[in-house]
């Protein structure tokens, strides 16, 4: 039985999911011994699995049924029809521990657009320290501070976080060919994207901790160090059904979860509050079964692949199981010096041992404004059509597309990311162009009143053209990169045709957002700016689906800092 002995126990506050916001959530309520927290989480506390640990191995945990809950769109009109997957984290950590571990932050004016759209407290003022508090950032490497011999960064981070954060401790062979070549296209080098300016061209932070160089994620920072709390009770296992409700002078007041763990369907209690933090999918689908509407926005990209020299090096040369082994062992030593398996509780740690591939994934990126991308008559055409878009769209979609396009036409803020990444296949490199501000409109909904049916997600990818026009001028802008030196030196051949496969290809970064909106409830909102629900008097949502709008970057670091924010929201209402 999961479930543990003290099932009866009325919790002070109940946290639905345990993923990146909700374990987060859960270790900040529990710091006060007098506050009893229950955890609720569908997937299980893994500590014994290397595809998590180890950086190099994260495509691995995708399509896991232990650990991914293999979501699926609805078929998407503007893909072709294809139906696409949507990874998600079903374990203590959530999608922090199978995300690709990049971290960083958006602009300063996507921040403060929260609070201009209704709003109060929600801006790049309010949510900075809370990004400071999470990054554990480490002083520059040698390697990158030959690169970036200038770099700063003291006003906007710390380095006492608990999400370790680390620069690539591997390096590419084309890492400095793609950033002097982005460079010479004119776009600027970047040397602190997390100051609130964070377009050009830069060397990424990774959640990977620089000591051990594996994952740092929500389990290993949030619920390993305060497992051992009597406050914070985690049932693992345990899939939520719905939130039980009673009515109070006409407001809805959540009282429990009702729960099913191995079979047995339960009631947990709650006393001061319900929350919410089951992710962008998992939130909404609870939200609707009593009556929610929804909407749902995510970012996409479009793979760019092209053959290089066989002389560079990819992480292709991984599989030959040789090689993955000789990688293997530059990043661990096992303790008895036997030959490496395959459980992660047999490795130790050692600074001698941590380099290789498998320390690191992505390297380099770029992000661009659309007027880097477009030429002067593309971006014309492209901004007469949003005015139209504008014209057409309801009161909230008119100030969101009324802030894109103001972002577009100031030239200094990123709508593109030719993001470099090695792919697996013979001697190749890919370059992901993802679209940073979707125009295209979604939804998430349930698609049985049946709780354990997965929900029908439709994220509209590409349903406005426009969002087709954008990528391609990224594609287009990802072949004056193959041509330009010096990374046309490395180049052999184009691999593929631009306009023949937009909408084939056309994939997400999983950055789902905005199925449960922070919104005026005239605008369309499901929770206000303290993140209660509309029509309940404690029920909140606490995780990437509140944001109403996409910020130009991986959320990772985005979503830590609502679940951070939340906690003293939680707090300060407990106070009065």
């Amino acid at each position: 039985m999961t479930l543990p002995a003290n099932i009866s126990q009325k919790f002070d506050y109940l946290i639905v999911g345990a993923g990146t916001a909700g374990t987060t959530l859960a270790a900040k309520l529990s710091e006060n011994p007098n506050i009893t927290v229950g955890l609720i989480e569908a997937g299980e506390y893994v500590t014994d699995m290397t595809d998590i640990t180890v950086p190099g191995m994260a495509k691995k945990v995708r399509g896991n049924e232990r650990i991914d809950w293999n979501f699926y769109t609805t078929s998407q009109v503007g893909c072709n029809g294809r139906k696409i997957v949507q990874p998600r984290g079903k374990l203590v950590g959530g999608s922090s521990g199978i995300n690709y571990m990049v971290m960083g932050r958006g602009s300063r004016e996507e921040y403060d657009a929260l609070e201009a759209l209704g709003n109060p407290g929600w801006n790049w003022n309010s949510l900075l320290p809370y990004m400071e508090q999470i990054e554990g950032s480490p002083e520059l490497p040698p390697q990158l501070a030959k690169v970036y011999p200038e770099y700063r960064r003291d006003e906007h981070h710390k380095t006492s976080g608990l999400i370790k954060t680390s620069f690539p401790l591997y390096f590419y062979d084309l890492h400095m060919s793609f950033l002097n070549t982005v460079h010479k296209l004119g776009v600027p080098i970047n040397l602190d994207p997390g100051n609130g300016v964070n377009w050009g061209a830069l060397t990424g932070l990774n959640s990977i901790d620089p000591q051990t160089a594996t994952r740092s994620y929500a389990a290993t920072a949030f619920y390993e160090p305060n497992a051992s709390r009597k406050n914070l009770v985690l049932f693992a296992n345990t899939r939520a059904t719905k939130v039980v409700f009673e009515s109070e002078n006409g407001a809805l007041v959540a009282t429990g979860v009702q729960v099913i763990s191995d079979g047995d369907l339960c009631i947990l209690s709650g006393g001061k509050e319900v929350i919410l933090a089951a992710g962008s999918f998992g939130s909404p689908q609870l939200l609707e079964l009593s009556g929610v509407t929804l909407n749902a926005e995510d970012h996409c990209f479009t793979p760019f692949v092209y053959e290089i020299s066989n002389q560079y090096e990819t992480l292709e040369v991984l599989g030959d199981p040789e090689r993955f082994q000789q990688e293997l062992k530059l990043q661990w030593c096992y303790a008895d010096k036997s030959p490496i398996n395959q459980s992660f509780l047999t490795y130790t740690f050692s600074q001698e041992f941590q380099q290789g591939m498998l320390t690191s994934l992505h390297s380099m990126y770029s992000y661009l404004p659309l007027d880097k991308v477009m030429s002067k008559e593309e971006l014309a055409l492209f901004l007469q059509q949003l005015n139209q878009d504008i014209g057409d769209a309801d009161v909230f979609n008119q100030k969101k597309l009324g802030f894109i396009k103001e972002w577009i036409q100031t030239g200094k803020h990123a709508q593109i990311d030719p993001n470099f990444k090695a792919k697996e296949n013979t001697h190749y490199h890919t370059i992901l162009t993802g679209l940073l501000h979707p125009l295209s409109k979604g939804s998430s909904h349930i698609a049985s009143s049946d709780p354990l049916v997965h929900p029908n997600i439709d994220p509209g990818y590409l349903k406005n053209p426009l969002d087709v026009q954008a990528l391609v001028a990224g594609l287009r802008f990802c072949e004056r990169i193959i041509g330009t030196a010096p990374y046309a030196d490395a180049i052999l051949k184009d691999n593929e045709k631009i306009e023949a496969f937009v909408r084939e290809k056309v994939q997400p970064f999983h950055h789902q957002v905005g199925t449960a909106s922070m919104l005026p409830q005239a605008d369309g909102g499901v929770v206000d700016y303290n993140l209660k629900v509309y029509g309940t008097r404690n029920l909140r949502v606490v995780d990437a689906s509140i944001l109403p709008l996409e910020v130009s970057h991986h959320i990772q670091e985005t979503v830590y800092a609502v679940a951070l924010k939340a906690a003293d929201l939680i707090i300060s209402d407990s106070d009065k």
